[in-house]
């Protein structure tokens, strides 16, 4: 019913249409009751299609299938939450008190327990207490300590350091001497002795060791060789060959390891010449760097 409606509005669209040519105008119209009179037709022919559906054939079931392979488990779920807190349990009734076992005054859990049977019983963990030896023999005197010192305080006694020079010449004879010194600079701790020219350790500790000597030009050809000795034993040492007319020094360093009693000192060898004088050319000193 639409479309008749629409071809009639426009075949009275083109009927008023302006003539141009009559010949245009006929054959427009033509077409258009062509199209209306097609519509009109295959309306009609859906009409006499018969609107219904064939009868539909019975159903038959047929045979079981085959059973098909068991799945795979599926995985495991996200655990659940925490349960709440369940509330706090009553207290226990408190257990009765043991008895004592008598003859070690300890704590039986049975009433009246053998005490060698009792695992914290003192007799079933030790023995008898045996009878005391004999006295072992005295032993042999230790070596005597060195000297103490006198009006020194217990805060100064790990102040080690000393400084010594010579102010006189010296020459050793065969097979060498030790050097010796007149002056004193400092001698903290009183370990030094300037008479013997000998450093004696009274601390366990570290030290640090110098010496400075001068060679003695004139007494011909002199080579001078001095040598730091620890407890006789060769350390470092110094060498001069002078051939000139000019006096010159040397001098040498040493850190050492110390513990009590050990000694330091300064060995000329033998058929040597040592110069000084008030100037003090020849020095030896040391002080303790940390103590042990």
């Amino acid at each position: 019913m639409y479309r008749q409606l629409i071809s009639l509005l426009l075949l009275l669209f083109l009927c008023q249409r302006p003539v141009v040519a009559q010949e245009t105008v006929d054959n427009e119209a033509s077409k258009c009751i062509c199209e209306c009179q097609q519509y009109h037709e295959e309306r009609e022919a859906e009409q006499e299609i018969p609107n219904y559906l064939p009868p539909q054939q019975p159903l038959f079931h047929g045979q079981p299938g085959i059973p098909g392979t068991p799945g795979i488990n599926g995985n495991h779920g996200i655990p659940g939450m925490m349960g709440a807190r369940g509330p706090k349990g009553e207290r226990g009734l408190k257990g009765s008190k043991g008895e004592k076992c008598d003859s070690c005054q300890q704590l039986s859990k049975e009433p009246l327990a053998d005490c060698n049977t009792i695992t914290n019983c003192s007799t079933g963990r030790q023995g008898q207490k045996g009878d005391k030896g004999e006295s072992g023999a005295k032993g042999e005197q230790g070596i005597t300590g060195l000297p103490g010192v006198e009006k020194i305080q217990i805060a100064e006694r790990t102040k080690v350091a000393f400084s010594a020079g010579r102010t006189k010449t010296m020459t050793s004879q065969e097979p060498g001497s030790v050097i010796t010194y007149d002056t004193l600079f400092v001698n903290a701790g009183y370990d030094f002795d300037k008479d013997t020219g000998i450093f004696t350790c009274r601390i366990n500790g570290t030290y640090y060791f110098v010496m400075h000597v001068a060679n003695f030009y004139d007494v011909g050809d002199n080579n001078l060789y001095v040598e730091l000795l620890k407890n006789n034993k060769h350390i470092v040492s110094v060498y001069h060959h002078d051939d000139s007319t000019y006096r010159d020094s040397v001098s040498n360093s040493v850190i050492l390891h110390l513990v009590r009693g050990d000694k330091v000192k300064l060995f000329l060898e033998g058929n040597r010449h040592l110069y000084s004088s008030s100037r003090r050319f020849t020095t030896f000193s040391g002080y303790i760097l940390f103590v042990d």
